[in-house]
Order: structure tokens, then sequence, then C-alpha cells
């Protein structure tokens, strides 16, 4: 990162989600040594991430796992569609970074799907909202806010629908008024329904 840093000093770096699951490393910080800066934490901060989104697997091992990772980054999750029980946003839905002049705006989503994968007790309290009716919310707002420019940092997959056989994760160009100029997508959950 130092090398690419160096060769472009405008770049941001972005996580996609699903970032404390998955090996040997991150359960044992998950489940065994809980009390330890995660190691993931760690990792990230050194690299100087800019923003991340939340992925499904983040939630695999409850919210204080969560909760305590995300109290050791020194950078911000954006994830706009989890919304706490009383219906207020449970995270920041979006960061809008100045870079060199231009106001890119960040904005997280994650699969509203999550709560399907996911053991209700390890989400108690959340809900998990619909993609397209978020970003319509938010992405007024980033523009009213200065974004120059709106990159939307997905974990999110493709689905395709029996009836037109059409990819449906393309929902990001279905909406033109979005004028959106990049989606960062952070996982490729590929959902085919049988006919």
């Amino acid at each position: 990162m130092a090398q690419e840093r160096a060769k472009n000093p405008n770049l941001l770096l972005i996580d996609g989600g699903d970032t404390i699951q998955g090996t040997p490393l991150t359960y044992y910080y998950n489940r065994i040594d809980t009390e330890a800066v995660h190691p993931m934490a760690v990792t990230m901060n050194a690299l100087k991430f800019d923003a991340a989104t939340l992925g499904n697997h983040e939630f695999d091992y409850g919210t204080n796992v969560l909760s305590r990772w995300i109290s050791q980054l020194n950078f911000p999750i954006v994830c706009a569609n989890i919304h706490k029980s009383d219906g207020t946003p449970a995270f920041k839905a979006y960061i809008i970074k100045n870079v060199d002049g231009i106001k890119i705006g960040l904005l997280g989503l994650i699969t509203p799907t999550t709560s399907n994968w996911v053991p209700s007790e390890n989400i108690a309290g959340l809900t998990f909202e619909n993609l397209i009716n978020t970003a319509q919310k938010y992405i007024p707002q980033m523009r009213n806010d200065g974004a120059d420019v709106i990159t939307i940092v997905q974990h999110t997959g493709f689905s395709k629908v029996p009836k037109d056989q059409r990819v449906t994760s393309a929902w990001l160009t279905d909406i033109q008024e979005w004028k959106k100029t990049g989606s960062i997508p952070g996982s490729n959950l590929t959902l085919e329904l049988a006919q």
C-alpha cells in the first residue's frame, strides 16, 4: 500500500465486508482471546483504510464481537441499510471524503438476506432494509451534502429471476437518477432460483 500511495496519493482503500470471519486466526480472536486487539483491526489500521462496509459474516459471532472490532478501527464503517429496533440507523450510512478537491461520497450497503443466513440471536434488534429504497433515500442527501462523486460500497450479490432470467444485481444500473459513478462490490453472492 505504501508503494501504491507513493504512486497515487489520492488512492482510497475501502473494504467490502466479510473481514472478521473465515480463518483460524479470526476464529481465535472472535471466540478465545476476546480481550486482545483484533488482528484485522491491527492490519487494517496499519494499511490506513479509509472506510469499510459490513458483510453478512461480520455477524457470525454476534454484535459484541462486531462492536469490539469496530471500536478498534481508525476509520469509519458505513452501512446504510441496517437499523435498530427503534428505526434508527445502526451504523453511519455514508461518509464524504475530500480527495484533492473532489468530494467523494461512500455509501455502504449490505445484502438484506443477511437475516436469512445469520442466527437470529446474532442480529437481535437489527433489521436489514431494501437496497434500492435505502440508496434512493441517501443519494440525494449525499448530493445535498456536497458529494461530487458517489460510490456505493456494497456487500451484495447476483440473483437470477426465473421468469425473465435477467441478472438482477444490476439493480445499480436500473435506476438512472442515481447518477452514481462507481460501485465497489464486497462479495459476489450468487443465488439462482429454481424454476
